[in-house]
């Protein structure tokens, strides 16, 4: 499935007239946040940076975001064959009027609730790096209560590691779930939206993290070439995403389809 997913990925980039002037703005906002990202990892951190040093890495992230979105939900229309084509005009469809709004709190709304379990890892990684560290800064060494310390890290690093995956990989689609309800008119809100991609993500949770454990040394050599190996990767990994978003629905569909055909057969153990 995994291999099919991302060969018709590939398929739909190949020949799509426009798919470098659509991708333009996010490759360069993907270098540029690699950039900075590097830049702040060996910067001083004494705390004299200006106000500007510190706003810019998050409009880049903000704008990155956004306009990876109008990336994907012009690559679904590719995926639906309801375009042959795309250009850099299309960037904009996460800013739409009806669109924006809805997206913006739905996503902060879900970052939200990825918060407590992205504190249990930071807390569990602390306790983790932060006792050695202290025993070496203070030359003494570690007792049975450190240890225990290290442990109780360690195991709050995993749970935290795991808990966040998996809440991330329920809530993945919900960018996609925001395209379709906001197009059918029936948006209720972002807890409905992330309830609605939890759903439909029931059953493919670890399909999904394979699929995007697949991309790893992708994303590897992203970080060795600062970015620029988002001119290839960016677009098919976009693409990648459309695409498997499509086949949850058809997936869904199919699923439904069964159920209704076997409640129209009924069961032998029926009463007539």
């Amino acid at each position: 499935m995994i291999t099919s997913i991302k060969q018709q990925a590939k398929a739909l980039l190949k020949n799509l007239p426009g798919k470098y002037a659509l991708f333009t703005l996010p490759i360069i906002l993907s270098i540029v946040n690699i950039s900075v990202s590097f830049r702040e990892s060996f910067s001083d951190t004494s705390g004299s940076e200006s106000s500007i040093a510190v706003t810019f890495p998050t409009l880049v992230t903000f704008l990155l975001a956004f306009f990876t979105i109008s990336a994907l939900y012009t690559m679904l229309e590719v995926v639906r064959q309801q375009r042959k084509s795309v250009e850099f005009g299309d960037l904009t469809q996460s800013f739409s009027g009806s669109r924006f709004p809805k997206l913006l709190i739905t996503l902060l709304v879900r970052n939200l609730l990825l918060l407590p379990w992205a504190i249990l890892l930071g807390l569990g990684l602390g306790l983790m790096i932060g006792i050695p560290l202290a025993a070496v800064s203070n030359r003494t060494n570690m007792g049975g209560v450190e240890l225990v310390i290290i442990l109780v890290g360690f195991i709050l690093f995993l749970l935290g590691a795991v808990l966040s995956i998996w809440k991330s990989m329920q809530y993945s689609q919900t960018e996609f779930i925001i395209y379709d309800q906001v197009a059918q008119n029936r948006y209720q809100g972002p807890l409905a939206a992330i309830k609605e991609s939890k759903q439909l993500m029931k059953g493919h949770i670890f399909e999904l993290f394979k699929l995007y454990l697949s991309f790893i040394g992708w994303f590897f050599l992203g970080i060795l070439t600062f970015g620029l190996i988002s001119i290839y990767l960016l677009p098919y990994f976009t693409t990648t995403r459309s695409v498997y978003y499509q086949y949850l629905l058809e997936q869904k569909d199919a699923a439904t389809t069964e159920d209704g055909a076997i409640l129209t057969q009924g069961s032998p153990f029926d009463v007539h």
